[in-house]
């Protein structure tokens, strides 16, 4: 829009400078003719246009880059030499950036109570990224880093053994659509059965409860003290036995109490 993409790809050249003599001006290289003033003002007017287009685009380009990448560049004494050195450093981040995001997809890992959602979610991120930096990767690999990143868990295992063997009698690989759809519903299913065993489990323990308490409130009503004391035949009182009636002439005395 502004007129520099010469600038920028660097086929912009800066006019030559003029040689000054005694107060008069030439071309390099020669020393006459002399430059006449008219020749002179035109002259400097292309050297104003072309560091005031140097000026813009640098300008432009710093105006969309951090303190940090500003240092790096600063020094670079032409527009397409700031540009050059710009797209050197986003390179090498590039670089950088792809094998951040293979080995963050090597290393992922999940465990049992996290949310398969979020876990498949995640790595068909990474894989996206990957995508958009021009360097994608196979249906084939991202399964591998799928079943890579569930070895912790072994509830999923009968679900790979079950789909290699479709791909292996039908001759058609599964894709990694399929694989994270499997997954997904094989995630649901455990969550599934989890809560149906957890709410048996309080249903057990509530009956187990409930019957010890039954238990406990039997043993309440029965006498307490001298409940079981031998009664005397003779006197009809508890606590001895008609050999030992004090009415009998035996040594024991009637207990008071009963």
């Amino acid at each position: 829009m502004k007129g520099l993409c010469c600038h920028l790809s660097g086929t912009a050249r800066k006019p030559e400078d003029l040689k000054e003599q005694n107060g008069n001006f030439f071309k390099p290289g020669t020393e006459s003719p002399q430059v006449t003033n008219d020749q002179l003002e035109a002259h400097e007017k292309v050297i104003d246009d072309y560091e005031q287009k140097e000026a813009t685009l640098c300008e432009i380009i710093y105006g969309t880059i951090d303190r940090s990448m500003f240092v790096q560049i600063k020094s670079e004494t032409t527009a397409a030499g700031v540009w050059k050195k710009l797209q050197s450093i986003h390179a090498d981040k590039g670089s950088m950036f792809e094998t951040d995001l293979i080995t963050q997809l090597q290393a992922i890992r999940f465990s049992d109570g996290d949310s398969m959602r979020t876990h498949l979610m995640k790595m068909t991120e990474l894989r996206d990224h990957l995508a958009e930096i021009g360097a994608p990767i196979t249906d084939m690999s991202f399964n591998s880093y799928i079943q890579s990143s569930l070895s912790l868990t072994s509830c999923y295992q009968p679900l790979f053994t079950a789909l290699s063997t479709t791909a292996h009698e039908t001759g058609k690989p599964i894709t990694s659509t399929s694989l994270v759809w499997h997954l997904s519903e094989e995630a649901n299913n455990i969550a599934i059965e989890v809560n149906i065993n957890r709410a048996n489990a309080a249903m057990i323990a509530t009956h187990a409860k409930g019957s010890g308490s039954s238990g406990r409130g039997k043993d309440k009503d029965k006498p307490k003290g001298k409940t079981g004391r031998k009664q005397c035949t003779n006197c009809k009182l508890k606590g001895h036995v008609k050999e030992t009636c004090f009415a009998k002439g035996g040594g024991q005395e009637h207990d008071v109490a009963d």
